[in-house]
């Protein structure tokens, strides 16, 4: 898992679709105006940590059965709530963290394409460790950092398992295309913006959280 960056960030802006169909939020936070809706993997998937503090929210999805200290697979959202901050940055401050916390052999940080999430300023990474000289394990993450107007964005899947040599890409082929098609589904939605209110999705999502 990668370390919180210890910075300070308000209210976390991100609703989080879950269930079979991906339409029914899991946690909504806050009716503030820009927001983050990332979808989870499958039912299978629940939340199991969360953290907000001033400037800074994080919620962690494992699969079921799975825990913050023995997991496999791993999704994070990260909200850093700062004017001051800028996603590409921050790429690399996630990179120094991951070497000053974490004794892993050959920490790796690869930008893989530019991108944008709902017309904003995003960027794809790859970060790994081949393998923790702890535990013996290898971690392979993709983040994908957005720029929004209020807050810069990350979201991150993670692998978990047998060591490998640095500079291959343990995730399995078919389950790479799987993470790559869910960064896709990601928006940055704004209810300040003609067509960025993302109205439908934030609807279903507030709807759904009421119930709960």
């Amino acid at each position: 898992m990668l370390p919180r960056v210890p910075m300070a960030l308000p209210t976390l802006l991100v609703a989080l679709l879950c269930g079979v169909t991906q339409t029914e939020a899991s946690k909504l936070f806050t009716d503030e105006a820009e927001f983050l809706i990332a979808p989870v993997p499958s039912a299978e998937w629940s939340v199991q940590e969360t953290e907000t503090r001033p400037k800074f929210a994080e919620v962690d999805y494992l699969p079921n059965g799975q825990t913050s200290d023995d997991w496999d697979r791993l999704v994070t959202v990260q909200t850093w709530r700062d004017p001051g901050f800028r996603y590409d940055a921050l790429a690399e401050t996630m990179k120094e963290q991951v070497e000053a916390t974490q004794p892993c052999k050959s920490t790796a940080m690869q930008k893989l394409a530019d991108r944008k999430v709902s017309g904003y300023d995003a960027a794809l990474y790859a970060l790994s460790c081949p393998e923790n000289k702890t535990t013996g394990k290898g971690e392979y993450t993709l983040i994908l950092q957005i720029q929004g107007r209020d807050a810069v964005y990350g979201v991150q899947r993670s692998w978990r398992g047998a060591a490998f040599e640095p500079g291959a890409i343990p995730v399995p082929h078919d389950e790479g295309e799987e993470w790559l098609a869910w960064f896709d589904r990601i928006q940055l939605c704004d209810n300040r913006l003609a067509g960025k209110s993302c109205g439908d999705a934030l609807g279903k999502a507030t709807a759904t959280a009421r119930k709960r």
